[in-house]
């Protein structure tokens, strides 16, 4: 079977039959999608005599970009338009649409720059790019052939095309100007819009849809139409924006300070980097990155990834970062290899490491709950819990299932205590009945009492160093 003819966009077409194009690919720059510039100034034609009422929908042209279908769709959607258009000449049909659309879908909207909505140009530093975004967060072996390395940055272009290269003999001048990336935004209410959508949790697919509703809603034709696609490049260009605006921002101020922490998110884990400075008799603290961590955590694999970051947004960081603030783990605060170690190494003399003394406070919890009853008091307890949840029957008629303990924030515990001990004459009552191998014994009940008030004080103590809750335990 032959391969469908796949016809290109004709660029004399977009006035011939009063089309507009909304998409183009990222790499090869070819016109993915075109609407109907009938269909969102005017709307479709009523069909008289039809029982099917008239569709709201604009139509929105792929490839094959053929003439036929073009007439086809303006012939049967919109004939008394098209018959009128049709026989106009080149200059009458430019201003067609400006000249008779209904006012609320014309391109009125103005842009965040307070003018007429014009296209705009931003630069930033290559190394932001090809480092940050590049190669930290994209994998080396990612077979990923939707979207590969090469296609996520190629939306970046050069300032200078490689033709003005060396033009005039000016091969120094071409060498600085081409050290960024030029970011192109051809319509700022639409990369504005998404932006604020992606802002509030919105995927790639809501945000194209969300996108398109405002448009259909609003009548604006300007806002065009965004692909999924298009919307994670948005998301690279805010990425690389906001990057080279911290850069900027550390280039204008004498030290700064680091806060690092390690977290798990999908089974990725993530390298959580903030920084605070002094601004103008101010103290700000920015998120600067949460860099995924594909290789092993161990202290060196977590200071290369924070110093590649730092060398790009920063180049002088080690004589200008003054203080590192971390959880207080082995791999953060290690005396030999541990990254506020390292840090410290790195830096001028004087620097400062800062612990979380809340952090502190939940690893001496955890090494308390585990050593207790010869280290055998937890296993019992989370093989107990585990048991529990599968009683479908004593769930049912407690109306109250087992809570889960966390191993990552021991105050959870005082939560399961206390489930523990206003459940425990039904839990009793149960176990005594079923007789399960994970039954524990009357003194383990005796050292979960304990835990419990001992539990309770701590999470009263983690509340008012968070400053929830007052020396009392009640609320703030």
């Amino acid at each position: 079977m032959a391969p469908k003819r796949a016809t290109p966009f004709r660029t004399e077409h977009a006035l011939q039959f009063g089309v507009k194009v909304v998409e183009r690919d990222a790499a090869t720059k070819e016109v993915v999608s075109a609407s109907c510039l009938f269909c969102i100034h005017f709307g479709r034609e009523e069909n008289i005599g039809s029982k099917r009422s008239r569709t709201a929908n604009v139509m929105y042209f792929k490839k094959p970009f053929r003439s036929d279908m073009y007439l086809r769709h303006m012939t049967s959607q919109h004939p008394l338009r098209w018959n009128e258009y049709s026989a106009l000449n080149q200059t009458e049909k430019a201003s067609y649409f400006d000249a008779n659309a209904p006012v609320v879908h014309r391109n009125t909207i103005k842009s965040y720059f307070g003018g007429s909505q014009v296209p705009i140009q931003l630069l930033v530093d290559k190394d932001i790019v090809n480092v940050i975004i590049g190669d930290m967060l994209f994998q080396d072996d990612d077979n990923n052939e939707e979207i590969t390395k090469e296609r996520a940055l190629s939306i970046f272009e050069d300032v200078l095309d490689p033709s003005e290269g060396n033009r005039d003999g000016c091969d120094d001048a071409a060498d600085v100007s081409t050290a960024r990336y030029r970011i192109h935004l051809k319509n700022p209410a639409q990369f504005y819009l998404i932006c604020d959508y992606l802002s509030v949790g919105a995927s790639f697919r809501m945000a194209s849809r969300i996108l398109a509703m405002t448009k259909e809603n609003t009548g604006l034709a300007s806002l065009g139409s965004v692909s999924e696609g298009k919307a994670a490049s948005f998301a690279r260009f805010v990425c690389a924006l906001n990057l080279q605006s911290l850069k900027d921002l550390l280039a204008r101020v004498w030290t700064f300070s680091v806060a690092m922490d390690m977290s798990t998110h999908m089974a990725t884990s993530y390298l959580d980097i903030r920084i605070r400075l002094h601004w103008k008799g101010s103290i700000l603290n920015f998120h600067l990155l949460a860099i995924p961590m594909f290789s092993r955590h161990t202290g060196e694999e977590i200071f290369l990834h924070a110093s590649k970051a730092l060398d790009v947004l920063a180049p002088s960081w080690k004589k200008m970062v003054v203080a590192i603030s971390t959880d207080g783990e082995r791999k953060m605060t290690g005396r030999v290899q541990g990254v506020a170690t390292r840090f410290e190494q790195a830096a001028l003399p004087g620097f400062y490491r800062i612990w979380c003394g809340l952090h502190q406070l939940d690893i001496k919890l955890q090494s308390f709950f585990v050593s207790l009853m010869d280290e055998q008091y937890y296993s019992s307890l989370t093989s107990l819990i585990s048991y529990l949840r599968r009683q479908q029957n004593l769930i049912s008629s407690m109306k109250t299932k087992a809570p889960t303990v966390s191993d990552t924030r021991w105050e959870s515990m005082s939560k399961v205590s206390t489930w523990f001990k206003t459940n425990r004459v039904d839990v009793l009552a149960y176990l005594d009945l079923k007789k399960p191998a994970v039954a524990p014994s009357s003194s383990w009940w005796i050292v979960l009492m304990f835990c419990q008030k001992i539990s309770t004080e701590a999470t009263i103590t983690f509340r008012s160093l968070e400053g929830l809750y007052n020396d009392r335990g009640a609320a703030a």
